[in-house]
């Protein structure tokens, strides 16, 4: 229960299907996941939307009753999640294929482009709520391991979308592929 409450498996939810758009075309990984990465997408929005309304009442509360209890980097990490909630939305309407089917396909990647930032707004706020203690010396080995994790995570995921991106500027051949959350 606590990876959920944490938003742990929806992170790794939203991080599988991050790296799909990374993997190779024509490789098996990308040919078994590919088909399904909607429906991850799906899923991790709804479970993250789960976590939001537990904090929510934690954070957002505090937030507009009594401000000068949260630290700056908390205030920050609200204001993260606000906007990535915000992202969030139209990327979880547009996962479903019903609607992908209705819009049109630029209108479509438009809104799927949203998920590069929403990805990385993710770490940003992770690194608000893990960063402060870890700088402040009270952090723990879990937390410090955590915040080395995520790092390593997404340097990844930026250095293989480099390199994909480059890659595909070599080979104008294949179709853009848009992230889809």
């Amino acid at each position: 229960m606590i990876l959920i409450q944490k938003n742990v498996i929806a992170f790794g939810l939203f991080t599988v299907v991050m790296f799909i758009g990374v993997l190779k075309k024509g490789s098996k990984l990308h040919g078994y996941l590919m088909p399904v990465r909607a429906e991850l997408s799906i899923v991790a929005c709804l479970l993250s939307l789960g976590h939001v309304v537990v904090f929510v009442q934690t954070y957002y509360l505090r937030m507009t009753m009594r401000p000068e209890v949260m630290s700056s980097y908390q205030i920050a990490a609200v204001v993260c999640s606000a906007i990535f909630l915000v992202l969030m939305v139209p990327l979880l309407v547009t996962s479903f294929k019903r609607v992908h089917h209705l819009m049109a396909a630029r209108s479509w990647k438009a809104v799927q482009f949203l998920a590069y930032p929403f990805y990385l707004l993710l770490f940003v706020h992770i690194f608000l709520f893990l960063v402060p203690p870890l700088a402040s010396g009270t952090s723990s080995l879990s937390t410090m391991v955590n915040v080395g994790a995520y790092a390593v995570v997404c340097l990844a995921y930026i250095v293989l979308r480099l390199v994909r991106k480059r890659d595909k500027s070599n080979t104008k051949d294949e179709p853009r592929e848009t992230a889809s959350l």
